[in-house]
């Protein structure tokens, strides 16, 4: 085993790693991972092409993050810099249905978006502790990950994509277990098999510093 050593190797040429998405491809790229067997009729990249379709599932327990259907999600890397920024088109949404950014490991950490009865709030849950903001009323949102080396995130929304504002608390990521911290898209009803939501885009920028 070597534990060390200069990167590049001699004689090959630096690399980049794909994370970035956007989804114009009619197949998942390899680097993304579905945190259970995925049901192949709850997502789709040809019901609109251009779009991640998320079509929302009952958790197979509820109130557990971790028994959520689809839940589509990337290994998150311990560098200095970084950000991850989806778009969301919440057209589909229905009553009981919930989506939005999430990081998980040991625990987990989200930010989404919670229509009841008709009206959509910003939700932040951090391993059952919840926190509501403000009612969503436009039909795209962008929701933001940034994170530093010592796995310090932070949230921010966007209603336009320009303008992003800070919601929730500082969340430790956990980087325990053979996975690593993972970040990633997510979807759910927590009551009926019913609603989607078509992601757009899934940057991710990582490194040294802000690129």
């Amino acid at each position: 085993m070597v534990w060390g050593g200069k990167k590049p190797i001699q004689g090959y040429p630096k690399t980049v790693l794909t994370v970035k998405d956007d989804f114009n491809s009619p197949v998942l790229p390899s680097h993304w991972g579905w945190n259970h067997q995925p049901k192949a009729d709850t997502w789709s990249l040809t019901e609109r092409p251009g779009y991640l379709r998320l079509h929302a599932c009952v958790p197979s327990e509820k109130n557990d993050f971790f028994k959520i259907s689809n839940i589509l999600s990337q290994r998150a890397y311990r560098v200095p810099h970084n950000v991850v920024t989806a778009k969301y088109d919440l057209c589909g949404m229905v009553n009981d249905q919930e989506s939005g950014l999430c990081h998980f490991g040991q625990t987990y950490c989200t930010i989404g978006i919670h229509q009841q009865e008709g009206t959509r709030v910003l939700k932040f849950d951090h391993s059952g502790e919840i926190e509501w903001g403000p009612s969503i009323v436009t039909t795209n949102v962008w929701l933001r990950s940034i994170w530093n080396l010592h796995g310090e995130n932070k949230y921010e929304y966007s209603m336009d994509g320009e303008n992003f504002i800070s919601f929730g608390e500082v969340y430790p990521l956990g980087w325990g277990s053979y996975r690593g911290d993972r970040v990633g898209v997510y979807n759910l009803n927590h009551e009926r098999e019913q609603g989607y939501v078509d992601v757009e885009y899934f940057n991710y920028d990582s490194g040294d510093k802000p690129s």
